[in-house]
């Protein structure tokens, strides 16, 4: 019977399809695929660790949530005897496979409020195994982290009966930590956020933009105070790179 309920629910087949093959990638995906998801956010939680010391001397234009969080998990494994690089790394790679199943979770959720459970089902399976995507769930990309709380964020305002103050906010807070994970993500939120307003959804504007600037202030700023001496060093120095270094690529 459980078997029967488990393959009747289109959804939790196709979560089952995303873990093996995440599984599979945890195993076998080793290394890195880029430069970032590396040097940015093992390498330098690492360091922090060999020199006992959190603090960056200097920004250097990236979020620290991130890096942060990847040096709560390399200290946990340091102080229960876990040393090794290619053992701390595939419990890495396993939590984030675990994390990525979200990404198919709200795709699905998501579809499934816009249009109907088949085409939910069908993309849902996409984003399970089209050909990249076990690959990178597994790996410290930024641009895949920052996918569950963007699409967690853009689900609970579509829920209709979810219209309520401190829900609309929590979709705001939950989409700011997306733009602290990543900051282009800001865009996609300026998007909703454009739309909400010119379609004289202010209420939901308000309170949906109260909850994103809650999140960077918490985030963004306090983090970058507590660490790098000022609020917001990390994202400011982002920009200037940015604008500096427009021509040079």
């Amino acid at each position: 019977m459980l078997y029967h309920s488990l393959f009747k629910n289109k959804l939790s087949l196709v979560i089952i399809i995303a873990l093996l093959l995440r599984l599979v990638s945890v195993i076998y995906s080793k290394g890195f695929g880029m430069h970032d998801d590396h040097f940015l956010t093992i390498e330098m939680p690492q360091r922090w660790i060999d020199l006992n010391n959190f603090n960056e001397t200097e920004p250097t234009g990236h979020s620290l949530l991130y890096p942060g969080l990847n040096y709560l998990q390399l200290l946990i494994l340091k102080n229960i005897g876990i040393n090794d690089p290619q053992t701390k790394m595939i419990i890495i790679r396993l939590i984030l496979a675990l994390y990525s199943l979200l990404v198919v979770y709200y795709s699905y959720k998501i579809t499934e409020l816009l249009s109907n459970s088949i085409t939910a089902y069908y993309t849902a399976l996409l984003n399970a195994i089209l050909w990249f995507m076990p690959f990178v769930s597994v790996h410290n990309f930024v641009e895949v982290v920052c996918l569950p709380p963007l699409m967690y964020s853009i689900y609970k305002l579509l829920q209709p009966f979810k219209n309520n103050i401190f829900s609309i906010i929590l979709a705001g807070f939950i989409g700011g930590i997306a733009i602290s994970f990543r900051y282009q993500t800001s865009l996609i939120l300026l998007g909703i956020i454009a739309f909400l307003f010119l379609k004289k959804k202010y209420r939901t504007f308000f309170l949906y933009t109260v909850g994103i600037i809650i999140s960077l202030i918490v985030f963004q700023g306090l983090i970058d105070y507590i660490f790098l001496g000022k609020p917001f060093i990390e994202l400011y120095e982002y920009i200037k790179y940015n604008i500096y270094s427009a021509q040079d690529y």
